[in-house]
């Protein structure tokens, strides 16, 4: 033990003790403060559909199948202004992160909304929402508010800013949760039939959930399956030039990270997850970053180089609070990602549950998923007016948000989560309810009747052209005056004075062929 302590866990505790430019902290913290502001203005934009009682989603039948999403603020009785609101605050939360202003506490605050929010969601949840909410909490943790706060803007001190040092603790357990997220990320895709034999990548760009599915076809199957390959080297390795390199090979690094997340920022739209790692890049090159600024605005750092400020000879200091939670926090959770390895995979459960608790939900199995979900859905709709003449769906009747579309894939039986068998066609069931109910709203007269009529194909190497599909009737249903359609008839509950025709749901989840 005594030879394990003084060969691994002292030079570790050294490295992580090393002081860091608190700038780079700030700047780190600034893009967090802008990302969190539109995560919650998302989030408000997106209420109507998704967070709104009435919406896409049946909460209360979602906190029955998944009972751990009742820890939250929300609850089936919530009113909606209440949700909403809660939004709103987390507006004003993250304003105080960018500003500077009681940041830890905003943190906190801010993440109690965003966990609750992910929770009250959960179906329509994804690495969005578990990126933003891992910043969220390494803000509560960071030693940030030293430099770019609006208090010291105006104190003189901004010119020293290139000097200041914080501890470096928390801010390389960070870089080195970001690395366990490629890392994990990279080498779990090799679970997954259609990466290891190259063909990943073309059925995650051309998923119903990707930015640009439509643009891909059979000609771009070569470079895409290089391109797979190529992932499957570099994801797992991609930041760690970074952490260990000189100055050099970090900037090498960090244009491979940009490039490597620019791509799945233009292609796969998890744009809130990307631009979150993509912001630590900051932290990887804070020694450099500091060394600029001190050399534009004030004298020359001491510091030359990460590399040039040595360990203390004299052993590792002890850690304060923060830090000891900052290196816990990092263990758990990399005991929590650690599934089928022996000794830590029985830790798995535990371990995520502790994640779940501080309102992190982290997985980092990123697209290895993708042999169950590959399928491209096309729904047609067949609308008749009162009158029985044939009427076009009016434009945007049909939700195409990128939530929306997730609910979809679950209604069509592909599931982006494992669901217990006998709840899996109640959860279906209801998000084809709540889509009537939605299509619904656009029309003006009762006795509109609209069916929707899905293709469903599977993307595989054998299919290319789609030519091979099934055809499910998701929902036949007729809109009807406001009030005039219960509950227990399988209408959708609404608030009293509802101004909008209500669905009478028929029939739906039928297979024809």
């Amino acid at each position: 033990m005594s030879f394990f302590r003084e060969q691994f866990v002292r030079p570790a505790a050294q490295w992580l003790a090393r002081d860091y430019p608190a700038l780079a902290v700030d700047v780190f913290r600034v893009l967090v403060g802008v990302l969190s502001i539109t995560f919650f203005i998302r989030l408000l934009v997106e209420f109507p559909e998704i967070s709104h009682p009435s919406g896409l989603i049946d909460h209360a039948l979602t906190q029955r199948i998944h009972w751990f999403t009742r820890v939250g603020l929300f609850h089936p009785w919530t009113p909606a202004w209440v949700i909403a609101g809660a939004y709103a605050l987390g507006v004003v939360l993250s304003a105080a992160i960018l500003v500077g202003f009681r940041i830890r506490t905003a943190a906190v605050g801010a993440l109690v909304i965003a966990a609750s929010a992910y929770r009250w969601n959960f179906v329509a949840m994804y690495l969005d929402d578990a990126v933003v909410h891992l910043m969220l909490f390494w803000m509560i943790l960071l030693p940030a508010g030293r430099t770019l706060t609006v208090e010291r803007m105006g104190d003189g001190s901004w010119r020293n800013w290139g000097e200041e040092r914080v501890s470096g603790v928390a801010v390389r357990a960070l870089l080195i949760n970001v690395c366990w997220i490629y890392f994990i990320a990279g080498i779990w895709k090799l679970d997954s039939i259609m990466w290891r034999e190259g063909f990943g990548l073309f059925a995650a760009m051309k998923v119903e959930v990707a930015r640009m599915p439509d643009v891909w076809n059979a000609s771009h199957l070569p470079f895409l399956r290089f391109s797979d390959y190529l992932v499957l080297v570099v994801e797992p390795i991609l930041p760690l030039p970074m952490l260990l390199g000189g100055r050099w090979l970090r900037t090498a690094g960090a244009a491979s990270f940009v490039v490597f997340n620019l791509f799945i920022l233009t292609t796969l739209g998890i744009a809130w997850a990307i631009l979150g790692l993509t912001c630590t890049i900051v932290l990887f090159l804070g020694e450099d970053l500091a060394r600029a600024y001190a050399l534009r605005f004030g004298p020359a750092s001491e510091v030359d180089d990460a590399e040039a400020s040595p360990p203390d000879k004299r052993g590792a200091r002890r850690f304060n609070r923060t830090e000891r939670a900052a290196v816990t926090f990092l263990l758990v959770l990399m005991t929590a990602t650690a599934r089928h390895i022996p000794v830590f995979g029985s830790l798995n459960e535990p371990a995520y549950a502790a994640l779940w608790m501080v309102g992190v939900a982290q997985d980092y199995r990123l697209f290895n998923w993708i042999d169950r979900v590959a399928f491209r859905v096309r729904s047609d709709f067949q609308v008749t007016g009162p009158d029985g003449e044939a009427l076009a769906l009016p434009d945007g009747a049909y939700p195409n948000r990128f939530r929306a579309r997730l609910l979809q894939a679950y209604a069509h039986d592909i599931r982006w989560l494992l669901l217990p068998d006998e709840d899996r066609f109640a959860l279906r069931l209801s998000i084809a309810q709540r889509h009537a109910s939605w299509i619904c709203r656009a029309f003006d007269d009762p006795g509109t009747r609209v069916s929707i009529v899905s293709t469903i194909a599977p993307i595989q190497p054998d299919n290319l052209d789609l030519t091979r599909f099934r055809t499910l009737r998701l929902a036949d249903f007729e809109c009807v005056a406001p009030g005039s359609v219960s509950p227990e008839e399988g209408g959708v509950p609404v608030p009293a004075g509802w101004p909008h025709l209500q669905a009478r749901f028929i029939q739906g989840l039928q297979q024809i062929d």
